[in-house]
C-alpha cells in the first residue's frame, strides 16, 4: 500500500511540475509576441485615413479609407474602365489610345503604390513619400504631357473624384470606423 502511495505522489508531483512548465512557457509566448506586437506597430506606417478621394494617386494609397478595396473591387474595375473611356474620348475629346494607356498605367502604378507602402517605415517617412511620388510621376507624368490643357486636366481629376466617392459611399459602409463591402443579396 505504502508503494502505490509513493507512486501516486509522484505522479502528482510530475504532473504539477509539467504544469507549472506550460504555464511559465505560456506566459514566455505572450510577452514575445507582445513584444513582436509592439515592435511591429512601432515600426510600421499606418497613417489615419478618411473617407473621400484626394488629389493624388500617393495620397490616395495612404490617406483614403479603403482605397486599396475600392480600387481592388471588380464591379468598380468593370465600370471605371469603360466610364474613363467614355469620359476621355467623349467629354475631353482624347484619342482611344490615350484612355487604353491611362487605364493601364493606372492599375500598373496602383499595384506598385500598394507594395511600396507596405515597405515605409516611419522613421523614414520622407524616403518612403519621395518614392510614391516618383512612381506617379513615372507611370502618369505622359498624361500631362499629352493634355496640355490645365482645363481638360481638372475636368477629369473632378471626374475621378466624383466616381470614387459615388462608388464608396453606395457600395462601401461605415461600420465602426470601418468600411465593409455590401454584398447584394441574392
Amino acid at each position: 500500500v505504502l508503494l502505490a502511495d509513493i507512486g501516486s505522489a509522484r505522479t502528482l508531483l510530475v504532473d504539477g511540475a509539467k504544469q507549472l512548465m506550460k504555464q511559465r512557457h505560456s506566459a514566455s509566448e505572450m510577452y514575445v509576441n507582445q513584444q513582436k506586437t509592439e515592435w511591429k506597430e512601432k515600426h510600421t506606417f499606418n497613417p489615419t485615413t478618411t473617407v473621400g478621394y484626394k488629389a493624388t494617386y500617393t495620397e490616395n494609397i495612404l490617406y483614403t479609407t479603403d482605397f486599396e478595396k475600392v480600387m481592388d473591387n471588380e464591379e468598380f474595375q468593370n465600370d471605371w474602365i469603360l466610364k474613363v473611356h467614355d469620359f476621355m474620348v467623349k467629354d475631353l475629346e482624347l484619342s482611344e489610345d490615350m484612355a487604353i494607356n491611362y487605364i493601364s498605367a493606372e492599375g500598373t502604378l496602383l499595384k506598385e503604390l500598394a507594395t511600396v507602402k507596405k515597405d515605409i517605415h516611419p522613421q523614414f517617412m520622407d524616403i518612403g513619400m519621395k518614392k510614391l511620388t516618383d512612381l506617379e510621376k513615372l507611370h502618369l507624368s505622359w498624361l500631362s504631357e499629352k493634355v496640355t490643357d490645365p482645363t481638360k486636366m481638372e475636368k477629369f481629376s473632378q471626374f475621378r473624384k466624383e466616381y470614387f466617392d459615388k462608388f464608396y459611399q453606395e457600395k462601401f459602409l461605415p461600420s465602426r470606423g470601418i468600411a465593409t463591402e455590401v454584398k447584394p443579396e441574392i
